[in-house]
C-alpha cells in the first residue's frame, strides 16, 4: 500500500508453508488467467480447502 498499489493480499495469521504455497499459486495463477480479483481469491480458498488445509482456509485477506 506503501507503494502506491490499490490492494494487497497477506494472511491475518500465520499459515503453514504448504498452505501458503497453496494459496499464492492458485491466487495468482487465477489471475494470471484473467479471473476478477474475487473469483480468484475464492478459487484459492477452495485450493487450500481441497488440499486438507481446511483450518487455515481463512486465514487470507483482501485489502484494499
Amino acid at each position: 500500500m506503501q507503494q502506491g498499489r490499490p490492494a494487497a493480499l497477506a494472511l491475518q495469521f500465520e499459515a503453514s508453508d504448504e498452505a501458503a504455497i497453496t494459496l499464492v499459486r492458485a491466487f495468482y495463477g487465477a489471475v494470471t488467467d484473467r479471473y476478477p480479483i474475487g473469483t480468484a481469491l475464492a478459487e484459492a480458498c477452495e485450493a487450500l480447502f481441497t488440499v486438507g488445509k481446511q483450518v487455515e482456509w481463512g486465514t487470507q485477506g483482501f485489502y484494499l
